[in-house]
């Protein structure tokens, strides 16, 4: 009885403990870093940025949806920007999405993207989670659903002049 009790509480410890984890994933190349993260700029439309550029690769980071905000992805993908050669970040896909072990395999109909350009877009995805937590656009899915935000961007080096 006690080995199924230490189990138990040691799975909840390890779940506990990675519910306020952000995950990060990169695919791309790194150079020498010449920006700081703080002056990192960041775009969520490619025509937003004026100046010749090249993309370096792509990051993912992603998180629990109650125990991660937008801002600490946002934070670390800067960071790992910076630290990768980066001089921007382009959002490209800002997405929530239900994990459980029941969850549809057919993740379109229950799960909400926003590919939007706009703080405002954002900002509607987030409220439609927040009032409808279980219920993503009028689809039904289960109580003991868990959600998954995850941002995507594209780091980018400007050209510098010779």
């Amino acid at each position: 009885m006690f080995q199924k009790i230490s189990a138990l509480c040691g799975t909840l410890l390890s779940m506990a403990l990675l519910a306020g984890c952000v995950s990060y994933d990169y695919k791309g190349e790194t150079a020498s870093p010449s920006t700081e993260k703080d002056a990192l700029k960041m775009y969520t439309e490619a025509r937003q940025i004026k100046a010749p550029y090249r993309e370096l690769g792509e990051a993912t980071v992603s998180g629990n949806y109650q125990n991660v905000s937008r801002e600490r992805m946002i934070d670390k993908l800067k960071s790992e920007a910076a630290d990768s050669g980066a001089d921007a970040l382009l959002i490209v896909e800002q997405q929530v999405e239900p994990v459980a072990e029941d969850a549809s395999p057919n993740g379109a109909y229950r799960t909400a993207i926003d590919t939007g350009t706009t703080s405002a877009s954002w900002d509607q995805l987030q409220s439609d989670v927040d009032q409808n937590y279980g219920n993503i656009r009028k689809d039904p899915v289960p109580a003991t659903t868990v959600y998954r935000r995850t941002i995507r961007a594209k780091f980018i080096r400007f050209d510098k002049e010779k």
